[in-house]
């Protein structure tokens, strides 16, 4: 599935697309980002690997946003960095923290980067369990966004998704959930 950058702002001269897949256990996201990927400005994995940090926006992280099904107005926000390092926010509604806003105690994904000439893959595990108990519904089924922010090299920001259906970039609209999964 290709994500897109968001329309009429300047972004990197690449392609992104993901892959996912739903079993037994886990929670698997993948994204591929090809081309002049020497543009991009990313964290490696200078700091420890897996560790809870908040503001990973601020740079360059992929990002899936989790709602546990299609009326719902609560949902997850997961940040992913290609150092290994991530956070997850839970929301009541459009941008309204819900009292446990950060989940610091959700169980550390796995992240693998990789990056070629021309290739940067981020691969993401994340424990199904932990998502169903704090959404048990999500069993039957849920909606993902599935975003990225790019820095490029000049600290400027593109903003990639399945879809922008917003007049500016907003990975927190509910109509751009709009990949539907069921675990069943």
């Amino acid at each position: 599935m290709e994500l897109i950058p968001y329309r009429g702002l300047p972004h990197p001269k690449v392609t992104m697309h993901i892959d996912y897949k739903i079993s037994g256990e886990s929670i698997r996201f993948e994204w591929f980002i090809d081309g002049e990927i020497q543009d991009i400005s990313w964290e490696s994995g200078n700091h420890k690997q897996g560790r809870y940090v908040n503001g990973l926006w601020n740079h360059t992280c992929m990002e899936l946003f989790l709602s546990p099904h299609a009326s719902s107005e609560e949902y997850l926000e997961f940040n992913f960095s290609p150092s290994g390092n991530y956070a997850v926010f839970a929301f009541e509604k459009y941008r309204t923290p819900s009292v446990q806003t950060e989940i610091r105690n959700f169980p550390s994904p796995r992240i693998n980067t990789a990056a070629t000439n021309k290739q940067l893959n981020m691969k993401v595990e994340i424990n199904k369990m932990s998502v169903l108990d704090l959404y048990p519904s999500a069993e039957e089924g849920c909606k993902w966004g599935v975003t990225s922010i790019l820095n490029d090299v000049k600290e400027i920001k593109s903003y990639w998704a399945l879809s922008h259906p917003g007049n500016k970039p907003d990975f927190h609209l509910k109509k751009s959930f709009n990949l539907w999964t069921q675990w069943k």
